[in-house]
């Protein structure tokens, strides 16, 4: 897999990346969001912030998470992988 310069936790058969969520304004738009995220290809967990207005999302171990953002993006919000904390 590439290296993103993302925010990345790698466990055994995954990884976990975090994203900025943009075009959130209620709960609903939480429950949404998850609910888009958690049919994709690859993904294993999903759970989103909407006061840090931030998703963390678990895929599978060779998974790009360009799928996800389109998904998320098609639905009318914006979503972008946080760079790496340093």
């Amino acid at each position: 897999m590439r290296n993103l310069g993302s925010r990345l936790r790698r466990r055994a058969g995954s990884h976990t990346v975090e994203f900025e969520v943009g075009g959130m304004t209620c709960g609903s738009c939480v429950a949404r969001i998850e609910g888009i995220l958690s049919r994709q290809p690859h993904v294993r967990k999903a759970a989103v912030d909407l006061g840090a207005s931030r998703a963390r999302v678990t895929l599978s171990r060779d998974a790009s998470p360009d799928g996800v953002v389109a998904a998320v993006e098609e639905a009318g919000y914006t979503m972008a992988v946080l760079p790496a904390r340093s």
